[in-house]
């Protein structure tokens, strides 16, 4: 601590880090979801809402959520090899499912 720019923060930090951690039941929920869904690395995941929120924020066209997925995949390429790109999407439409798939 004595070696870290703000200790406050690195306490904070660890404060946190213990009262956020998943508990054992949660954990392996998200495993299993991760075997049976077959789930790989690299993924980006997209939460597009469009039925509950079009009265609180500007309405977002799919191709901008794509072009960030883009510049994510064009960062991880200059590290590693992205042999698929992959995107999980959250979303309360089920059309916007088919529009990123044609884009």
């Amino acid at each position: 601590v004595a070696n870290h720019g703000s200790p406050f923060a690195w306490w904070y930090g660890q404060l946190m880090s213990y009262i956020l951690r998943l508990q054992t039941t949660a954990l392996k929920k998200i495993s299993d979801f991760k075997t049976s869904s077959g789930y790989k690395h690299p993924i980006v995941g997209v939460h597009i809402r469009r039925t509950d929120k079009h009265t609180e924020a500007a309405f977002h066209d799919v191709q901008e959520y794509m072009v960030q997925v883009e510049d994510y995949y064009a960062e991880l390429s200059l590290t590693r090899r992205v042999e698929k790109k992959r995107v999980f999407v959250a979303t309360d439409e089920p059309r916007v499912v088919d529009e990123i798939r044609t884009k």
